[in-house]
C-alpha cells in the first residue's frame, strides 16, 4: 500500500517536472531565474487552483489506465502500453480545458507529451527492476495454493518455485484427484 501512494506521488512529480521542462524548452528561456525574479512573479490562486485540479485528473487518468494495478505477471508492452494512452490522454485534456491558456502551443504539447511518456516509461522500468530484484531475494512475495490434478499441479508448483522473481511462494498444492 505505502509502495502505491509512493508511486502516485513520484507519477504526479513527474507529470509537473516535465510541464515545467517543457515549458522552458518551448519558451526558449533556459536561464535559471535569480531568487529576486522568482520571489517577484506574480503567481494567482486560480492558476494553483487550476494547476492541482490538473494533476487530480491526471491522477483519475492514470487510475483509469490500470497503473496502479499489479503487473507481476503482466509483460513490458502492457504497461508501456498503458502509459501511452494514459500520456495521450492527460495531453489532450490541455486543449479542451475551458480556459485560454498562452503557453499551450503546439511545441509544448508535443514536448509536453513526450517529456511525460519519457519520464513515466523510465520510472516504471527502474522500479520493476527494483521488484524483481526484491522477489529474486524473498522479499514482497505473495503466498499461493495451487490447486490441480497430480503432474500438472506437481509441476507448476516447481516452476513457480524455481522462478523466483516472479514473486510467489507456494504454501500447499492441493491434489483434486485424490479428493
Amino acid at each position: 500500500m505505502a509502495l502505491q501512494r509512493a508511486a502516485r506521488l513520484v507519477d504526479l512529480a513527474l507529470v509537473s517536472i516535465s510541464f515545467i521542462a517543457a515549458f522552458a524548452v518551448s519558451s526558449g528561456s533556459f536561464t535559471w531565474p535569480s531568487l529576486t525574479q522568482v520571489l517577484l512573479v506574480r503567481i494567482k490562486i486560480v492558476n494553483i487552483l487550476v494547476f492541482a485540479g490538473y494533476l487530480a485528473l491526471c491522477f483519475t487518468i492514470f487510475s483509469s489506465c490500470g497503473f496502479y494495478l499489479s503487473h507481476r505477471l503482466s509483460g513490458r508492452n502492457r504497461w508501456v502500453g498503458e502509459i501511452f494512452v494514459a500520456t495521450t490522454l492527460t495531453t489532450g485534456v490541455l486543449f479542451i480545458l475551458p480556459f485560454q491558456m498562452a503557453l499551450v502551443t503546439k511545441e509544448f504539447v508535443i514536448l509536453f507529451w513526450l517529456f511525460t511518456f519519457a519520464t513515466l516509461v523510465l520510472a516504471r522500468a527502474v522500479l520493476y527492476r527494483m521488484l524483481y530484484f526484491l522477489r529474486a531475494h524473498g522479499r514482497n512475495l505473495r503466498n499461493i495454493v495451487i490447486v490441480g490434478e497430480g503432474k500438472d499441479a506437481t509441476s507448476l508448483a516447481e516452476r513457480i518455485e524455481k522462478e523466483t522473481s516472479l514473486g510467489y511462494r507456494v504454501l500447499q498444492v492441493i491434489n483434486t484427484e485424490e479428493a
